[in-house]
């Protein structure tokens, strides 16, 4: 009986630990970002085009997508609208890495030159 029970709290810690990243989940569809610093930002994506908009601002940035591998892309914004913003966004290179996935979404570290790296909670609304 022990024997058995120990098998079974094996199995278990291997569903909870040992999930695989499905990043492929995530290519396409309707996200925002999980920390309250970015409440106002939505993201639409499909395979090789990112739009983010500020809802507050209408601030709306065109980015192309580039996947180096299933958990890996290059975002280039090469259009921004209804900017007042006084940073030009037009030409900034984000190398994102999808590092943990979950349910409803993703964790990730986004790193451009000129920025610290960003570490952001990534949830799919759609």
């Amino acid at each position: 009986m022990k024997n058995h029970i120990f098998v079974i709290l094996i199995m278990l810690s291997f569903n909870f630990y040992g999930q695989e990243k499905i990043c492929s989940n995530f290519k396409t569809g309707k996200f925002q970002y999980a920390d309250l610093k970015y409440k106002d930002w939505k993201i639409s994506r499909n395979d090789s085009i990112q739009i983010e908009l500020n809802t507050k601002t209408r601030l709306k940035l065109y980015n192309s997508i580039v996947w180096k591998s299933d958990c890996e892309f290059v975002l280039t914004c090469y259009k921004a609208l209804n900017t007042n913003v006084p940073e030009d966004f037009v030409g900034k290179i984000f190398h994102i890495e999808i590092t943990e996935t979950f349910n409803n979404g993703y964790y990730c570290i986004a790193k451009n030159k000129d920025i610290d790296d960003m570490h952001l909670k990534i949830l799919k609304v759609k």
